[in-house]
């Protein structure tokens, strides 16, 4: 009976220590040899879908950087560029699953979550960035952001990143609606922006990016549409010389971390992150505004013309925009009703 008991007793105390034991690794504190107690250091695998050289690699390593020096206390972040850890929804699938812990992209992809972000990509549906801001800040879109933090487990850091306006690039120039009728029209996979090239009276076709240039100087397509600092790197104004700020869109990159990660910061540490962040997003401004500038005078230097939009009948590439956002809304490609009115009379 004694050696009964006895055994009892110590398989109790086994249990006991291995629970305790597995309590105490589980938490982010240990204690150091004075017995005060230490943070362990979190550590974050950070991917970008930007090459080292792009501006989405440059500023994300900015970022990178940036929090190990003022949040080196805190945490460790581990950067790896050019889709290391995959595309940009496979990544997104990795914060879910806590394989890596943030990521930066375009905010497009944000979009599978929420179909309402779909908006984002209509041609003409906001006016401004200050618009985008506007929207991008208001109700309608912290509920958007609560619901992906809560129910997909992801958590909006920043979308303060703003590429510079959409603008055409093409053969011919464009000055009007008109203008684009009967062209081969690059599009990426993507539907909304199949819909928006056809709106526009362009004839769409599915192009890689990294083929664009050679599809345009071999007449597979007549035009495409970028943002404006992707121009001169990518030397599309020598395949087609026009360049037409025709502001359709305005396009964001975005950081995102996963909720768990997140949810290990004490409040005084979640401000300091989001501060390098604000950081990082002024970096990123800064340099694409900046390279612009230099690049519109290398554009013309090298026999490209930039038509402004000034020079642009804008009012005609927004005729019949209330009727087109019907159609998108009646397809499907934002569930809410009414969105785009949402959209546009928004303050700003």
């Amino acid at each position: 009976m004694k050696k009964y008991l006895v055994l009892v007793l110590s398989l109790v105390l086994m249990f006991t220590f291995t629970a305790c034991k597995s309590r105490v690794e589980n938490t982010n504190v240990s204690d150091s040899e004075d017995g005060e107690a230490v943070r362990d250091i979190i550590n974050i695998k950070y991917c970008v879908t930007g090459s080292e050289e792009s501006y989405a690699g440059k500023y994300s390593k900015y970022f990178a950087d940036l929090l190990n020096e003022e949040m080196g206390d805190v945490l460790y972040v581990d950067y790896y560029p050019n889709e290391q850890l995959g595309s940009g929804t496979e990544q997104l699938e990795n914060l879910q699953a806590d394989l890596q812990q943030m990521y930066s992209g375009s905010f497009d992809m944000a979009s599978q979550y929420a179909k309402d972000l779909n908006v984002l990509t209509m041609a003409y549906a906001f006016e401004s960035q200050e618009h985008l801001d506007a929207f991008l800040k208001s109700d309608f879109c912290m509920d958007i952001w609560n619901k992906m933090y809560e129910n997909v487990g992801i958590k909006l850091i920043s979308c303060d990143m703003k590429r510079l306006p959409r603008c055409f690039v093409s053969k011919k120039p464009i000055y009007s609606k008109a203008d684009m009728k009967g062209l081969l029209w690059r599009v990426p996979d993507i539907d909304i922006y199949y819909n928006n090239i056809e709106f526009m009276g362009a004839t769409p076709t599915y192009v890689a990016w990294s083929e664009v240039p050679y599809a345009l100087m071999q007449g597979t397509v007549d035009a495409c549409e970028t943002t404006c600092e992707f121009v001169y790197p990518s030397s599309l104004h020598t395949v087609a010389s026009y360049i037409s700020i025709s502001e359709y869109g305005f396009a964001r990159e975005a950081i995102y971390l996963n909720a768990q990660t997140w949810e290990k910061f004490s409040e005084e540490e979640k401000d300091r992150f989001l501060k390098c962040s604000a950081k990082a997003a002024d970096y990123y401004n800064n340099m694409v505004g900046d390279d612009w500038e230099s690049d519109r005078a290398k554009i013309i230097e090298e026999g490209g013309e930039i038509i402004e939009k000034t020079q642009m009948d804008i009012d005609s590439f927004k005729e019949g925009l209330e009727e087109y956002a019907k159609g998108l809304e009646t397809k499907g490609v934002w569930e809410t009703k009414g969105l785009f009115d949402i959209v546009r009379n928004l303050e700003y």
